[in-house]
């Protein structure tokens, strides 16, 4: 029986709904259960488990092990048995449904977190180039201008806009996968890297100065990282 059920379980060609006697000559029904389980092809069509034993433990245990509905049979009318075929199939179809829609939504969220990785990416380049734009001009001020008040302004702004761009970059860092979470920033590592580069930007010697970062894991959505930062 088991290896009949695994030669035509395919999809296209299996069987609508089985019929499985409890008392069978090597196991009883449950075991045989237990066994479609195991081969992956329970869920693939309607069981009803027929028994002379009007046992209401055997019939939940039964139907615990994957059976979609139970009779006696000293009970089965044309009726019932049809009544209980019905009702398997229709379980069967539900579930079916069930899984393409999960299927379908883990579909549309890979295809969200690629493109909001697109997006942080896109956002991170932008932010980049302004600040690139900020630091060409505070340069040509500070070799210009005896007063560098202007060109420390635009200093401050390009350090801003930088920090801004390194929100999206951490974002844009995170695994493309259904547990990746791009609404947060871990506020330790952004201190970390933003320390890191302002360390660089003002030319800190690092045999002079060592800049340790002491910031416990705070995870802070994408508006308040921003201002944060």
């Amino acid at each position: 029986g088991l290896e009949a059920c695994r030669d035509i379980a395919a999809p296209a060609s299996g069987p609508g709904c089985l019929l499985l006697d409890y008392k069978l000559p090597d196991m009883n029904g449950l075991e045989f259960m237990r066994q479609l389980v195991q081969s992956g092809i329970a869920g693939r069509f309607g069981v009803v488990m027929l028994t002379g034993l009007g046992n209401e433990r055997i019939a939940a245990e039964a139907i615990k092990a994957g059976a979609h509905d139970y009779l006696v049979k000293d009970r089965i009318t044309g009726e019932s048995l049809q009544a209980a075929v019905e009702n398997a199939l229709e379980k069967v179809s539900l579930i079916d449904a069930l899984r393409a829609d999960r299927d379908r939504l883990a579909r549309s969220l890979e295809e969200k977190q690629v493109l909001l990785h697109e997006v942080h990416h896109r956002v991170k380049n932008n932010l980049q180039v302004i600040a690139s734009l900020l630091r060409l001009q505070a340069e040509r001020l500070e070799a210009a201008l005896s007063d560098k008040r202007v060109a420390v302004a635009l200093r401050e702004s390009q350090y801003r806009v930088e920090s801004m761009a390194m929100v999206h970059e951490q974002l844009y860092a995170t695994p493309a996968s259904s547990d990746g979470n791009l609404r947060e920033v871990d506020m330790a590592g952004f201190a970390a890297n933003l320390m890191q580069n302002l360390s660089h930007a003002y030319g800190i010697d690092p045999q002079r100065v060592t800049c340790r970062v002491n910031v416990e894991s705070v995870p802070e959505p994408v508006d308040r990282a921003i201002p944060v930062g």
